[in-house]
């Protein structure tokens, strides 16, 4: 019997990656870009990393549990006070999902 590798069934990417220094905390937008839908049961099917580091995930909008539809997205709010990632720095951002989903990025601050 041959088993595959698990291969994600479709496409996410990250979109936006905001600090909110209010807040203390990182928005991570993540949009599912096909071909289907990705479903998951709550926060712990999403890990994030900030420079190699996992982050802690507070919450995700706008639920902790649904489906991205092709072309929808969502918010992963993700607590900076373990992490300490500034703003003024630039930083990479990796993003592991459900159904073997993975994102990657590069962020700088404005200026």
């Amino acid at each position: 019997q041959r088993q595959e590798a698990a291969l994600p069934k479709t496409n996410i990417a990250i979109i936006n990656f905001i600090g909110d220094t209010g807040k203390n905390q990182w928005n991570v937008t993540i949009r599912n870009n096909g071909p289907v839908s990705l479903q998951y049961k709550d926060i712990n099917e999403w890990q994030v990393f900030v420079d190699d580091k996992r982050a802690d995930i507070s919450s995700i909008e706008p639920s902790s549990s649904g489906t991205i539809q092709v072309n929808g997205v969502i918010k992963i709010i993700i607590d900076n006070s373990t992490l300490g990632a500034s703003i003024h720095q630039p930083h990479t951002v990796k993003v592991f999902g459900p159904q073997a989903t993975q994102a990657f990025a590069g962020w700088s601050p404005k200026g």
